[in-house]
């Protein structure tokens, strides 16, 4: 089963998920490229700000935003994004989505840190803004269904399921990468992944009833 996107129409451009998802294919591409062949250079684990302060402390956080602490979680988070963004973008607009992406990552992240007696500069921020956007995507629509491609004798064929299945795989691979090394810089757990996933969720589903314009909340030709 290999989801392709949100079955509710969105009738704008999704430039800011467009945006999100091409840059953090870069950065990580940029990264791989530069750490190969480099001895003792930080590898995907080495996320955090390691003790910086000022604009590098500030530069890595942003990266923090969109890089994530492996291929298969960037993977994973990408795909999710691209599936539950637009639909988000379309009912907030274009700059309120950005501070939900934004604000749930740093919401999760200040969650996960004080539980783990880590600062908040250590943590990957991308899982809690990913949570965050499925999360304001099932709080404005519940009942929403995907489509995906499924094999078949003759080949694919194309279906719709419920979104929470696919938001279900995130949360149960956000767990997985947690197991791995590279989340923290420091001591990672899955119940620390498992509550900056929750935090990201609440917190996109309260930034969504805050956040989204009710001129576009309504769909004529689309019923959940």
């Amino acid at each position: 089963m290999i989801p392709i996107r949100d079955a509710v129409p969105s009738p704008t451009r999704p430039i800011v998920t467009q945006s999100l998802v091409a840059a953090g294919a870069a950065v990580m591409l940029l990264f791989s490229v530069l750490e190969t062949g480099q001895p003792g250079a930080p590898g995907s684990a080495d996320l955090g700000t390691g003790g910086a302060h000022g604009p590098a402390a500030a530069l890595w956080a942003v990266l923090s935003l969109i890089r994530p602490s492996s291929w298969f979680q960037g993977a994973v988070c990408a795909f999710a994004l691209w599936i539950f963004g637009p639909t988000v973008e379309d009912r907030v607009g274009h700059g309120r989505f950005l501070v939900l992406y934004a604000g749930c990552a740093a919401a999760a992240a200040v969650a996960a840190a004080a539980a783990g007696g880590l600062p908040p500069t250590a943590v990957v921020l991308l899982p809690g803004a990913i949570g965050g956007v499925i999360g304001a995507h099932i709080a404005l629509y519940p009942k929403a269904r995907v489509l995906v491609l499924i094999p078949v004798a003759r080949g694919l064929d194309v279906d719709v399921v419920p979104a929470v299945l696919p938001a279900g795989f995130w949360v149960v691979a956000q767990l997985a990468t947690s197991v791995g090394r590279g989340m923290f810089l420091g001591p990672w757990s899955p119940r620390l992944a498992l509550l900056q996933v929750a935090a990201g969720l609440l917190s996109g589903a309260a930034a969504a009833f805050l956040l989204k314009r009710p001129e576009r909340m309504r769909v004529e030709w689309w019923s959940p």
